[in-house]
């Protein structure tokens, strides 16, 4: 009887995990691995991918896995200062004027490392994507009128 209880509980108690965890096993044991030291884990399921949102070591981080557990990307937050000298650099010289308005730091499984960062200059905002050796692209242009536009906000584009 105590045996049947026990496997009772094991069970609930991995429903419940996996309930909590976004249900995708693959993703589940990828994430754990990967990060054995998150907390305040939420999951978000998107048409291609899941986005889970956590912290690690007293800092928000997100990380992007498709379905079968490969991890796509992880982002965090940053401030301009915290960008590499070649990329502030680059930044400040062509973007004279502009207001930085924030920014996250990619590393994605098959582009590597970039930081996004979004600048803005009267009612044009501007994101570049900008490599550590200060390579800036523009990624994306956008004409500011509701004063309520997020800051930054990733799309399924970068993950690509």
């Amino acid at each position: 009887m105590k045996k049947l209880i026990l496997a009772a509980l094991i069970v609930i108690s991995s429903a419940t995990a996996m309930a909590q965890t976004g249900g995708n096993k693959k993703v589940n044991v990828s994430f754990n691995t990967a990060f054995p030291e998150a907390s305040d884990v939420s999951w978000s399921q998107k048409k291609s991918f899941v986005v889970i949102s956590f912290t690690e070591y007293r800092q928000p981080v997100q990380a992007y896995f498709d379905y079968d557990g490969n991890k796509i990307a992880v982002t965090r937050n940053v401030r301009l200062n915290n960008l590499t000298m070649p990329a502030l650099s680059a930044i400040q010289k062509k973007y004279i004027g502009y207001d930085y308005v924030g920014g996250v730091e990619m590393d994605h499984a098959d582009d590597g490392h970039s930081y996004y960062v979004s600048m803005q200059k009267d009612t044009r905002r501007v994101i570049l994507r900008v490599s550590l050796e200060g390579d800036v692209k523009v990624f994306k242009t956008m004409k500011v009128t509701d004063i309520h536009l997020p800051a930054f906000a990733m799309s399924e584009d970068m993950l690509q």
